[in-house]
């Protein structure tokens, strides 16, 4: 099918658009994605402004509750990291950290050019967990420190609940953006308690290897390499091999 055809064939499919029994009012683009833009977020949300020098969620919007079940006057810092999943919350501390390095070496000029946006579980005030994706774009600099932020949270829980938490910084203006970096060895949030030979084995078993390759692979008896798998399965609380490969992949463990 050649391009002409490909239109003609769109230009028949819309030809059966209905038609409007009266003239409508042609709105200016700005109200068109006004009145529209609910419909094209990917999911319930609300924002708030918070304010890292008081440590106050200045203006919260009604939102909140159909999304978490929270009033606004309910909705606080410490009720934010009581309610965050603690497994996600070692990701949410290095996050924070990883966006202050990140905007502190900014040039002045383009401190207001990028956004970040990370992602994480939290407890609806229900008892079940959300997974939200929260955007954050700072608006305004106080000049001995800290900021003024406007952050966006939006319900994924239907694109993602499980998963290691991603963050990204995101250029605007033209600028440069960083998807899903990757953590860095020495600030690597743990949420198990595995041992590093563990890990190491845990990774090995992923790839399929049997207990006798990851024995000569490691320079270590079979039998020390079946303990460590028993001791594995037991932190982990999985019942078998796949189900730990699966939770280890969810979880971000390797």
């Amino acid at each position: 099918m050649n391009k002409n055809d490909k239109i003609g064939q769109l230009k028949e499919i819309w030809a059966n658009i209905p038609k409007s029994e009266t003239e409508q009012d042609i709105l200016p683009q700005e109200e068109i994605v006004k009145k529209f833009l609910n419909l094209f977020h990917p999911g319930e949300f609300f924002y708030n402004f918070f304010n890292t020098r008081s440590m106050e969620m200045e203006f919260v919007t009604a939102d909140i509750e159909s999304v978490l079940g929270y009033a606004v006057n309910e909705f606080n810092l410490p009720l934010f990291l009581d309610s965050m999943h603690p497994d996600d919350r070692p990701y949410y501390i290095y996050h924070e950290k990883r966006a202050t390095e990140f905007f502190g070496n900014l040039p002045v000029d383009k401190l207001k050019k990028y956004k970040f946006s990370h992602d994480f579980r939290i407890m609806h005030k229900n008892g079940n967990y959300k997974r939200l994706l929260v955007q954050v774009i700072p608006v305004y600099y106080f000049t001995d420190g800290g900021a003024r932020t406007l952050c966006v949270f939006t319900d994924i829980t239907y694109l993602k609940m499980h998963g290691r938490p991603q963050l990204s910084f995101i250029g605007l203006e033209g600028e440069p953006s960083f998807y899903n970096l990757e953590l860095d060895n020495e600030l690597r949030p743990v949420s198990h308690t595995f041992t590093k030979r563990e890990i190491e084995i845990l990774k090995y078993t992923a790839e399929g290897k049997r207990s006798v390759e990851i024995s000569e692979l490691l320079h270590i008896s079979r039998l020390t390499v079946d303990t460590h798998r028993k001791n594995i399965l037991a932190k982990s609380q999985c019942s078998n091999v796949n189900e730990l490969i699966a939770k280890s992949i969810r979880e971000g463990w390797i």
